[in-house]
């Protein structure tokens, strides 16, 4: 058996990476999935592989699924990473449509002995920020088989005498205590 360190960085800013590890035997929907993670992608299908050459020449699609039957196009699913990756290095583009395009490269660093204090699959924040701001562009599209749904906390009420500092002029409640009539002409200007 053996376990994958890959590095995957954003196409066009490589300060923005993480690392991924991940056993042989996973599939590319379970490489998708720690992407998705660490990246902070949110949720979609519209995503697909390409194993490439080491000069990032596309050999291989393999895609989240292939309605149209596309020839040659292998699902994420049915895509064991060990089958496509072989030896020491390995060259993957991730590639994704959310309202805009967006890349990210993967490289194999290293093929080690897996480790029986480490979880597979995972990832370490290694750099750079989260790709949150690609999720805003378009609707997500919701996957059937996610893990935990998004709860949304409700908004705590606001305590009386409570600080406001920091907070947008209209989300304030102001009272008016004004309790003066107002002037004819005050009445017209409204």
């Amino acid at each position: 058996m053996s376990a994958y360190t890959l590095r995957a960085w954003l196409k066009d800013d490589d300060s923005v990476h993480k690392r991924i590890h991940l056993l042989k035997t996973h599939t590319f929907k379970d490489l998708h999935h720690t992407l998705m993670k660490a990246f902070e992608l949110g949720i979609m299908r519209a995503v697909c592989f390409y194993v490439c050459t080491p000069k990032w020449k596309k050999r291989q699609k393999i895609a989240f699924s292939n309605p149209d039957k596309e020839k040659g196009v292998i699902t994420m699913s049915e895509a064991v990473f060990g089958d496509f990756i072989k030896g020491e290095r390995g060259y993957i583009r991730y590639e994704g449509k959310n309202g805009a395009e967006w890349f990210i490269n993967i490289e194999v660093v290293a093929v080690k002995k897996p480790s029986s204090s480490k979880r597979y699959p995972d990832w370490e924040d290694t750099s750079g920020q989260s790709l949150k701001h690609l999720n805003k562009r378009a609707p997500v599209l919701i996957e059937d088989d996610l893990e935990e749904p998004h709860v949304e906390e409700p908004e705590e009420e606001e305590e009386e005498g409570e600080d406001n500092f920091g907070k947008d002029f209209d989300e304030l409640e102001v009272e008016d205590t004004d309790t003066r009539e107002d002037s004819d002409e005050e009445k017209e200007e409204i």
